[in-house]
């Protein structure tokens, strides 16, 4: 078992916007600028049951327009596969490469209770490459971006997380499962490589972590599938 404790600040109004924002603008394309309402989950007698990458991805963009779940239920009712949403580029296919939009950001953290059921949710694909300047650069990436007094438990994801600033600027809140924890997260395991780095070959190892960025890991394991990736903790 492992226990990772990272202490939690808070997030001023003007930082957190800038988070939210940068993200996004360095990443040439991302799930988050699809429209998922097709693929809306309703609520069955009082949980929410995700089946597919495209109910995954209908949940981040929920909570993301400020539907946080609180009091709410999600449980993952079999393995996912990502891949087919998102993914590394592929020149000589000429398919531009897609990151995941995280559930939860700076402006609206996830704050209900997902259960994974001891799932796994694989094809994780986040790969962004900007310029970011604020002190602490909360950027908040991973399956979760940002998750307040929620839970994510019995959760295994496997895939690949990138952050690469090409300033001399603290790269932060990077992780697997949860980029920032301000909740609960047990029970989980993270298989691949997390990648977190500033002035573009410089790792940035404080505030990001295997599973977690920064927060609490309960019970969790990370398992490193590449050696160029950063040397994290979980």
């Amino acid at each position: 078992d492992t226990t990772v404790t990272t202490p939690i600040g808070g997030i001023e109004a003007e930082e957190a916007a800038v988070a939210l924002a940068a993200p996004q603008a360095a990443a040439s394309a991302a799930t988050g600028d699809q429209d998922w309402t097709a693929y809306e989950v309703k609520e069955d007698a009082g949980v929410y049951k995700i089946t597919t990458p495209e109910e995954l991805a209908w949940l981040a963009q929920t909570v993301n327009e400020g539907d946080n779940f609180d009091g709410k239920t999600v449980k993952l009712e079999q393995d996912i596969d990502l891949s087919e949403l998102c993914y590394a580029v592929d020149e000589d296919a000429g398919v531009a490469a897609i990151s995941w939009t995280p559930i939860g950001d700076a402006s609206y953290p996830f704050k209900g209770m997902f259960d994974g059921g001891g799932h796994t949710v694989s094809g994780l694909y986040i790969s962004l490459t900007g310029e970011w300047t604020s002190p602490t650069n909360k950027l908040y990436q991973g399956l979760f971006g940002r998750v307040q007094s929620g839970t994510v438990q019995n959760l295994i994801v496997c895939g690949s997380v990138s952050v690469v600033n090409a300033k001399n600027k603290n790269t932060r809140y990077i992780g697997g499962v949860v980029g920032g924890n301000a909740g609960t997260v047990q029970n989980c395991g993270f298989y691949g490589a997390v990648t977190a780095k500033k002035k573009t070959t410089i790792n940035d190892t404080y505030n990001n972590g295997g599973v977690v960025g920064n927060g609490d890991a309960l019970n969790c394991w990370y398992y490193r599938t590449n050696d160029a990736a950063s040397k994290l903790g979980v």
